[in-house]
């Protein structure tokens, strides 16, 4: 049994470490985005708080994603 827990401890960290990936290549390919937004006035808390709901769409989706494939039977 304490396989099994070290292996989804190993899944959960290396899931952690995808999503980091994921926003951080996000926020880079953005960057002038978010550069022309705070052109026009975006205020910094403004623009936290969209990329904040963003991984928080992205963490939520992942999920949700997962269990539909698994109940359509789809293997993506």
């Amino acid at each position: 049994m304490d396989l099994m827990r070290a292996f989804a401890v190993v899944l959960v960290a290396a899931s952690a470490l995808m999503l980091f990936v994921a926003l951080a290549q996000a926020l880079e390919d953005r960057r002038y985005d978010l550069a022309i937004l705070r052109t026009l006035g975006a205020s910094r808390s403004q623009l936290a708080t969209v990329l904040l709901v963003e991984s928080l769409i992205l963490a939520a989706a992942a999920p949700c994603s997962a269990s539909c494939s698994r109940i359509s039977g789809c293997s993506c």
